[in-house]
């Protein structure tokens, strides 16, 4: 397309842009293989290349990608909302088992939802990250059920969990 373009100019480019993007669409769809194992090679070899590549573009135009950003979010609102509660549930389930799948006190393990994380250290609670941008640590948290959890917070009659 660019040589089509630089060669005959706008106006040829113009009048026959659909037999252009025709041939351009169905080069790729033949030659779709080999044009991505290039690029994946040309972006391995050229990684720090292609870093402050991105950089330069994002500086340049911040403005459009958060606007492209905000009118995507507008658009696929619905769907959105459904990947970030699967990709939610998904975490979730993946913490609960790396903590033993149960409440630590009761030993409660029928609903995922039921399930909580209680800080041991309400000063450390800051600190210990969060859960859904895997920098958690788990350390610093107790699995629990919702009903041992509000009672270890309101007053239970009951040590609290190591």
């Amino acid at each position: 397309m660019n040589e089509m373009y630089k060669q005959y100019g706008k106006p040829y480019y113009e009048k026959n842009k659909e037999s252009i993007l025709k041939k351009q669409h169905d080069y790729y769809f033949e030659n779709r293989k080999r044009i991505i194992q290039r690029n994946v090679l040309w972006a391995k070899k050229n990684e720090p290349k292609r870093l402050v590549y991105m950089r330069q573009y994002r500086e340049m135009n911040n403005g459009k990608i958060k606007q492209s950003q905000r009118d995507y979010g507008i658009k696929n609102r619905e769907k959105l909302g459904r990947y970030q509660k699967n990709r939610a549930r998904r975490l979730k389930k993946e913490a609960v088992k790396l903590k033993g799948g149960k409440c630590e006190i009761c030993g409660y393990c029928r609903c995922l939802g039921v399930l909580e994380f209680h800080h041991k250290n309400k000063e450390e609670k800051e600190r210990s990250g969060d859960w859904m941008k895997n920098d958690f640590d788990f350390n610093k948290v107790v699995l629990l059920c919702s009903n041992c959890h509000q009672e270890l917070h309101f007053g239970g009659n009951y040590n609290e969990p190591n």
